[in-house]
């Protein structure tokens, strides 16, 4: 061993500033002789870093021929503090610490294990060992400093397996564990290791990872012997976590890749990504060897030189900064530029060495390995619903500069303070600040919707009375009124001692009157009832519809009594009223929803406290009968009892001419959103109905008429200034419609 120091070596060139193309990194210093020795075109290699325990930091350089150490904090600056003539030259060499050791080796000569006492540093260094009874020549080093564990791969003894060391009761003189063949992949060029568990890269073979927990005998944990862009696989890293594995191919034009471990039966590939400072015009880029600190991972990329990867994203990873080592390549052509990188040292400086070049010391600019990563974390999570014209608070607990609001992928607010969402999207805070690489918080989706819940507002329950299959009862929670919807396969007999009915029902107790609109009734009867019970033959009365104009009306007098029906004159648009007067119920129909007449009255003796409610059933045996019941409403005692309060934004259908709910939130087209709902009039018709608006349009507005599965039938223009629109489309059958104007979408009935 000699020292050597800027006044003794006079061919020595310290750069202290090197004009390089970079991104977010800059030069902290350069050392470079040029009259060491080559190998090939090779005269740097490998390079690794130590910190003594007074915190100052060294780096360790491979040369052809030397072995050296830097000082990089010297009152010189970046300095040799001790320099190794290996006595042979090698195109490759290796190097790795454990406590106050170096570990070195050559995949050429006869040099085997040599071990350097680092303690005597700044002022020496000490080889204190150096053996070639177990191996001569090996191309890589691991420790697994966890557990005391050195590792050596590729070597001339078992080039198929993998040599293993104990450091734990003597690291100046290594112990022999054992040498196993490892069973699945041959030549072993590089490996990792984390807590027994070995990543090795068999070159074209693959990867293979064994559990080498007990060294004689390595147990297969799993392969990947086919993955996109396969080429020489050559070395890996792994995440922090132990959920991702980073790891190079050595062939030209092959990405680097990303792999899911976590489950090491099934390892997939996430991500590819890559460098190619010199595309267009070249993209045929070769990387070297990868390692991770934090969420970044520091890649030596021969022509590119050190390659800066944030992974916060494994499916979406970017680059985000580099520095050149060697830029004056032209083209990807044969193996110059950077060999190796050491991103580890406490103070985040990362170390480099370049083929051509010399030794590096560098400096990330604008970032750094120890920040905490900006994170954030929202206070909802999975899917909102929301009905048209509703909006929900969306917040978040953050840390970090730089964080935005994305809806979709796009920016939806230029800050992270809480937002009001009223679309419909995905919904997420996005940091783009660490040199464009994305970090994202979890995901919220907001659906605006106007399908039922099956999930019925206090009081209402779903009831079953008798044999009543396939029975659904759900809710519109978006309607602008209180709208259910009921189905059931249930086939009820027009007389006798049972019943057979799906039904919405709620308790009350006194007098009371219900109210609804039934519409779009198909394969049967529904309607309003008032029972004693839900038992099949309580006593019970009930008026119903088949969307017709004739109304049933059925009744039971007496438990287990036989069941008494008439047909009535009702109305058209399904406007029904049921009413309790002591022991008189009574049945009401309306043309308008506002004015109501009384049908027929029944003397029915029941309780104080009865079920009332809603109810179908079907006329003909397997098929399903269904029907909405629009603007439920009950009152007691002359005060109204219904579902929740509608939420904000909700609109109620306009006085006058009666209308229909809006379902659906769209774009103003031209109808001013304080103006209300339109209405359709006559609704129920025939077919030839009207569109009436409650101020003139102040622009072009758009209407659109679909069918119930939304096949569009009409569109036309409405005109500016417009107060009516009449439909003058093809002639319609009978059935359900829906009528899409502005931001509202109403229901229209065509008989």
């Amino acid at each position: 061993m000699r020292r050597l120091t800027l006044a003794l070596f006079s061919l020595l060139l310290l750069v202290p500033l090197y004009s390089q193309d970079s991104l977010n990194i800059s030069q902290a210093g350069r050392w470079h002789d040029p009259s060491l020795p080559s190998t090939s075109g090779i005269r740097y290699n490998d390079v690794w870093g130590y910190t003594d325990t007074g915190g100052r930091e060294y780096g360790i350089a491979g040369s052809a021929r030397y072995t050296l150490f830097f000082e990089l904090d010297s009152p010189e600056g970046l300095r040799e503090a001790a320099r190794f003539d290996e006595g042979f030259s090698s195109i490759w060499r290796d190097y790795k610490t454990y406590g106050h050791y170096a570990y070195g080796t050559a995949d050429q000569g006869n040099g085997g294990l040599v071990v350097y006492d680092l303690s005597g540093l700044p002022g020496s260094v000490t080889k204190v060992y150096q053996s070639n009874a177990v191996f001569s020549r090996a191309h890589n080093l691991f420790v697994d400093e966890a557990q005391g564990r050195l590792y050596v791969a590729g070597s001339n003894t078992r080039p198929n397996g993998v040599i293993i060391f104990d450091l734990n009761a003597d690291p100046a003189s290594p112990t022999l564990l054992a040498d196993p063949v490892l069973p699945e992949g041959g030549y072993i060029h590089d490996i990792f290791v984390r807590n027994h568990i070995a990543y090795c890269s068999h070159g074209f073979l693959g990867l293979a990872v064994y559990d080498l927990s007990q060294p004689a005998s390595p147990i297969p944990l799993g392969t990947m012997t086919n993955y996109p862009e396969q080429g020489y696989n050559h070395s890996s890293w792994l995440t922090e976590d132990s959920q991702l594995l980073i790891f190079a191919d050595e062939t030209f034009g092959r990405s680097l890749k990303a792999v899911d471990v976590s489950n090491l039966q099934d390892m997939e590939v996430t991500s590819l990504f890559k460098s190619e400072l010199l595309a267009p015009a070249h993209t045929n880029s070769i990387a070297h060897n990868p390692f991770i600190r934090g969420r970044y991972a520091v890649v030596s990329y021969y022509h590119d030189g050190v390659q800066v990867f944030d992974l916060s994203d494994p499916e979406h990873i970017q680059q985000v900064a580099w520095y050149d080592t060697y830029p004056e390549h032209a083209n990807y052509q044969g193996f110059r530029g950077c060999w190796g990188v050491y991103p580890f040292l406490p103070s985040g400086r990362i170390l480099a060495t370049d083929i051509s070049n010399g030794f590096f010391v560098l400096q990330p600019q604008g970032w750094s390995f120890d920040e905490p990563a900006p994170s954030a974390e929202l206070s909802m999570s999975g899917e909102i619903q929301l009905c048209p014209g509703d909006s929900v608070l969306l917040s978040a607990t953050f840390s970090g500069e730089g964080w935005l609001w994305e809806r979709d992928g796009q920016v939806f607010s230029a800050s992270p303070y809480p937002i009001w969402a009223s679309q419909a999207g995905a919904y997420r805070l996005a940091n783009y600040s660490a040199g464009g690489a994305a970090i994202y918080s979890g995901t919220v989706s907001v659906a605006i919707d106007t399908a039922p819940v099956e999930e019925l507002p206090q009081p209402w329950q779903q009831a079953i009375i008798g044999n009543a299959p396939s029975t659904q009862a759900a809710f519109f929670p978006c309607s602008s009124g209180e709208d259910f919807f009921l189905s059931t396969k249930a086939l009820n007999p027009g007389s006798g001692a049972q019943d057979h009915l799906g039904a919405a029902l709620q308790p009350i107790c006194g007098n009371f009157t219900i109210t609804a609109q039934v519409v779009g009734a198909e394969n049967g009867q529904a309607g309003l009832v008032v029972r004693e019970s839900t038992a099949s033959g309580s006593k019970f009365a009930g008026m119903f519809t088949s969307g017709g104009a004739t109304y049933r009306r059925e009744a039971r007098l007496t438990t287990g009594g036989a069941k008494i029906s008439a047909l009535h004159l009702g109305s058209p648009n399904g406007w029904m009223r049921l009413q309790r007067q002591g022991q008189l119920v009574r049945m009401y129909r309306s043309f308008d929803g506002a004015q109501f007449q009384l049908l027929t009255q029944i003397a029915l003796p029941l309780d104080e406290c009865a079920e009332v409610g809603l109810a179908v059933f079907a006329q003909r045996p397997g098929k399903t009968a269904s029907a909405e019941f629009h603007s439920v409403s009950i009152e007691t005692n002359g005060q109204q009892l219904s579902a929740p309060e509608p939420e904000k934004g909700r609109q109620s259908p306009p006085e006058g001419i009666q209308g229909t709910p809006s379902l659906s939130l769209g774009s103003p087209n031209g109808l001013d959103e304080k103006a209300g709902a339109p209405a359709i009039a006559p609704n129920p018709s025939r077919g030839a109905f009207a569109l009436y608006f409650q101020q003139p349009l102040s622009s072009p507005a758009i209407v659109e008429l679909l069918s119930p599965n939304g096949k569009s039938l009409h569109r036309a223009q409405i005109a500016a200034g417009a107060e009516v629109w009449h439909y003058q489309g093809p002639p319609l059958p009978s059935g359900l419609y829906l009528l899409n104007v502005g931001q509202h979408t109403l229901r229209a009935v065509v008989e």
